[in-house]
């Protein structure tokens, strides 16, 4: 039998869990895409949170709408990078054929295009991509343009952003969603230049309900044929912590596990692979989100392991010996890194909470550090 987890890069689950609002209402900016403000959004979320998966089940729900996508990350060169793949994607579309000519394609560490003279290369990129889309739109097409890893480092977005302004401007039928970690894209938004973005809608990606978990976990299981005991799916359930990907991944490997002793998977076997999970995803999650970390950063979050649940910024300011104001600093660096839930109010006090378990686990430690 298949594995149906899927925790390689960007794959979409078979059944993906607790994204079904998100994806209910980029459907609908879709189908509303000139006055639906989901038609520009932001997805934030830390490593593991899912956004790189999200955007491609946006861009599948944006293809049986008869959107063309363009899905790419953002980098050097990423600007004519989305021109040509505009290029390639709309000669599939009836009737484009006669007025988008590519003389030669030639593909290598880059891909190259050589258009007729009659084509729009001797205009402006934002000039060339506004006759493109309009040209698509012709066709009864829309554009989205589904771009990951967004961050300040990346010198052509602010050029992109300001064309999908005038793109908008122009009643043009296009789309732009984005994805990045918290630091990287509340960077960006702090920019003049991209100041446009802070109207997109903005979606932060948390933990998932422990319920949408357990039902989606077992789904997975079931759609080839297995099953799950209670006590084993409770076992994954409490080890996922909320993590789309540590969903994937702790299925993946006790479905290893498991794939030639039984058709039930046991308690036995998801600890293995529990086990196994978690290695994985502190080197491939927690260390990434660790280096990232501030000596500030760090020392907040341990002074927050005194809690068992909820802490007030009082009690952190005095375990720090630091006044309120600063712990106040070093809670909004933390905040930007997603690794604590938005600050409650508590009568005259804050109240925040780690927005998932993956840093109290007993079990897991980073640079010799235990976040237990």
């Amino acid at each position: 039998m298949p594995n149906p987890f899927t925790p390689s890069f960007g794959a979409v689950p078979m059944y993906p869990a607790g994204r079904s609002n998100i994806i209910y209402e980029m459907n609908r900016a879709f189908d509303s895409w000139q006055s639906d403000p989901g038609i520009s959004s932001l997805f934030i979320g830390p490593r593991g949170s899912g956004k790189t998966a999200l955007l491609a089940m946006i861009a599948d729900e944006a293809r049986m709408r008869g959107w063309l996508v363009i899905h790419c990350a953002a980098g050097p060169g990423m600007n004519e990078n989305i021109y040509q793949k505009m290029i390639l994607e709309s000669s599939e579309l009836p009737g484009t054929e006669s007025k988008i000519h590519i003389n030669s394609l030639t593909l290598g560490k880059t891909v190259g295009l050589t258009l007729s003279k009659d084509s729009e290369l001797d205009y402006s990129w934002e000039n060339r991509m506004d006759q493109l889309i309009g040209r698509i739109n012709e066709e009864g097409a829309g554009v989205l343009i589904a771009l990951d890893e967004v961050s300040i480092s990346v010198d052509e977005l602010p050029e992109l952003v300001s064309a999908y302004q005038v793109f908008r401007r122009n009643r043009r039928k296009i789309s732009l969603i984005m994805a990045g970690l918290p630091g990287n894209v509340y960077n960006l938004l702090n920019t003049s230049n991209v100041a446009f973005l802070r109207r997109a809608n903005q979606y932060i990606l948390g933990r998932i309900d422990d319920a949408d978990i357990r039902q989606t976990f077992r789904k997975t299981v079931e759609c080839e044929g297995k099953t799950i005991s209670d006590s084993a799916l409770n076992k994954a359930v409490s080890a996922i912590g909320g993590y789309p990907y540590m969903m994937q991944l702790i299925g993946f490997y006790v479905w290893e596990e498991s794939r030639n002793d039984t058709r039930e998977i046991t308690a036995s076997q998801t600890d293995k692979g529990i086990e196994i999970a978690r290695e994985k995803f502190k080197t491939g999650v927690l260390e990434s989100t660790y280096r990232n970390l501030s000596d500030g950063d760090i020392a907040f979050l341990f002074a927050m392991l005194e809690d068992p649940e909820s802490s007030l910024q009082k009690n952190i300011a005095a375990r720090l010996k630091k006044p309120v104001p600063m712990s106040a600093h070093t809670r909004k660096d933390s905040f930007r890194k997603a690794l604590l839930k938005r600050a409650q109010a508590e009568g005259s006090q804050l109240s925040f909470r780690f927005s998932g378990n993956i840093f109290r686990n007993k079990k897991i430690s980073v640079n010799n550090h235990d976040f237990s």
